[in-house]
């Protein structure tokens, strides 16, 4: 596996674990906490090889830097919004890992999104001769209507029902990160 798909891995896991905070926070800090004995290295003692756990802090330290250092690879909008709402769920635990990078990493991803979004928002632009020219900027979380392929080869099944009801409901689409006017 080379660099770039080992990235698009990363980001597709960050999603499933941006997802899993902003459903219950405390049981993905309960999944680290519990995977922590089993992540470590191994050293060669006496001919046999001895499995060395790391430290708690240290596999947050590990995981937040992973979470971090994906999150410039994330080209969709959609996806840096999850990253930033799964964020927020995580740093809402009080976890002293995660409030020990609030004031950097946290505050850096929160203000890419939110310039992401304050551009959308302002439509309005002029092009070289000072006249107005609507924005190609289109923030997909507003889109009323998935696209085609999210639904292909489901139509008239339950499964299309199910799939239009996880798209309608989806927390990216149906909370806003800002007041307009707050911006």
């Amino acid at each position: 596996m080379d660099k770039e798909e080992n990235t698009q891995i990363l980001c597709e896991i960050e999603y499933l674990l941006s997802r899993i905070a902003l459903s219950n926070s405390v049981a993905l800090l309960q999944l680290i906490k519990d995977a922590t004995p089993l992540v470590g290295f191994e050293r060669t003692e006496e001919l046999h090889k001895v499995h060395i756990p790391m430290t708690e802090a240290k596999v947050y330290d590990i995981f937040l830097d992973r979470w971090w250092g994906t999150f410039d690879y994330m080209s969709e909008p959609r996806h840096r919004k999850l990253v930033a709402m799964g964020t927020a769920a995580l740093v809402s635990t009080g976890q002293p890992e995660m409030l020990g990078r609030l004031h950097s990493e946290n505050f850096t991803l929160w203000i890419n999104v939110f310039g992401e979004i304050k551009e959308a928002q302002n439509p309005i632009t002029t092009n070289e001769d000072g006249e107005e020219v609507p924005s190609y900027l289109t923030l997909c979380w507003e889109k009323n209507h998935a696209p085609a392929s999210f639904y292909q080869g489901s139509e008239g099944t339950p499964e299309y029902e199910r799939r239009k009801v996880i798209f309608e409901s989806d927390p990216v689409r149906t909370t806003q990160l800002n007041r307009p006017d707050s911006l």
